[in-house]
């Protein structure tokens, strides 16, 4: 879909959705890394590389929405950069001997990192695609990666170990133990900046105050994200820092509300809600939309569910679609620039199946767009050993 034509597609669905309000995501095209774009079977275009016929699975996707710019690690090493405007590849991005696993824009979209498990991460030009440098210092495959406003960039492993990094130096500020097993989220809050997140193979939640000056890193608190399997995926709050989703192996998302306290390591629960109406395989992927109204899944189950959770004490499923025909590894929020229907809830999800996918939103979605204030659970309203729920979820109307 090249020369705007996945522009179009978008303001006919937008168009046309904007009088059906109970129709569900449509998908607005797909991208295929194996057939890039209407170049690819052009021999005289040597950036396209000569395919086998076996499916390339697609790990990780990053948008840069100001830049309109997508990028995604496929099994072959490397990492595309396509032109969001007219869905055309701009460069594949060639430099990991393994492979690459995650794929984050920085937080002024200048910077691509991809890290990968040739122990590296790579740091890209978002614009042209030159390289920019090399972090060396991880000894086990890296699985996450997030950039922090306060200028950090942070990664966890495959053996349990977290790195802090900041820019222009190629050394980590420091490294830690975070979990017992590999760590498969690491998130940033961008309610504070200076708060990190991680969830890993032992089934746990920790919390880090992440500053430079001090010698080590402070633990908020480490509690159990589920009932004892892998947490996979993690989802901080926009809006506010002591709220955070994860979902586990088991298909199950909860939304944690929780206190880090850095004096004592000790996190002070609040309560938690588990989403009803769930996947039914590992849940890989949690985002939630810039404004903190929605809350996106992706799963192992080849589908996507949408939460509204414009109210925290009460969430509840908005839609559900299969997305690809296998693993949902990733799903990002896409905010189209400009003005229209329906620009700001897009989405773009990524699959083992070999595709990624561009999906506008069904109109009825447009109605969630406030969100309500939310006040912290007094202590006396815990829940009994975090077994029972503080939150309440309902029906959507």
């Amino acid at each position: 879909m090249g020369n705007g034509q996945a522009a179009r597609r978008a303001r006919e669905i937008y168009a046309d959705l904007s009088t059906h309000e109970d129709r569900n995501y449509i998908k607005v095209c797909s991208l295929v890394p194996d057939n890039p774009d209407r170049y690819a079977h052009h021999r005289r275009f040597d950036k396209f590389r000569v395919q086998s016929g076996a499916t390339r699975p697609v790990w990780a996707v990053a948008v840069a929405e100001v830049n309109m710019v997508l990028a995604a690690a496929t099994a072959d090493h490397e990492v595309h950069l396509w032109d969001l405007e007219t869905v055309e590849l701009k460069v594949s991005l060639k430099g990991h001997s393994d492979q690459v696993w995650e794929v984050k824009f920085s937080t002024n979209e200048t910077t691509l990192a991809s890290g990968s498990s040739d122990k590296t991460i790579r740091l890209w030009d978002t614009q042209d695609g030159s390289p920019v440098g090399v972090l060396r210092s991880h000894e086990a495959a890296i699985r996450s990666l997030s950039f922090s406003f306060a200028g950090y960039l942070i990664s966890g492993d495959q053996d349990g170990q977290l790195f802090l990094w900041e820019a222009e130096n190629a050394i980590p500020i420091k490294s830690w133990a975070a979990h017992d097993g590999a760590v498969h989220s690491v998130a940033f809050s961008l309610a504070d900046p200076l708060l990190a997140l991680s969830v890993g193979a032992d089934g746990s939640v920790a919390s880090w105050y992440v500053k430079r000056e001090d010698d080590e890193m402070v633990l908020g608190g480490k509690f159990g994200g589920g009932e004892g399997g892998a947490v996979l995926s993690l989802a901080c709050h926009p809006v506010y820092p002591a709220i955070a989703a994860v979902g586990n192996e088991e298909g199950q998302v909860r939304i944690w509300n929780f206190k880090p306290d850095f004096q004592q390591g000790q996190a002070d629960i609040a309560g938690h809600q588990k989403l009803s109406s769930g996947h039914s395989k590992a849940v890989w992927f949690l985002e939630f939309s810039r404004d903190a109204c929605l809350l996106a899944s992706g799963s192992a189950d080849c589908t996507v569910r949408v939460w509204n959770v414009s109210s925290i004490q009460s969430p509840c499923l908005l839609a559900v679609f299969r997305a690809h025909e296998s693993w949902v590894r990733q799903v990002r929020w896409f905010s189209q620039p400009g003005k229209g229907r329906g620009k700001k809830r897009l989405l773009v999800t990524c699959s083992t199946d070999g595709r990624i996918a561009l999906w506008a939103p069904p109109g009825r979605l447009r109605k969630v767009n406030q969100l309500q204030d939310f006040k912290a659970v007094p202590k006396h309203e815990k829940a009994a050993a975090h077994g029972v729920s503080s939150l309440q979820e309902t029906a959507c109307h």
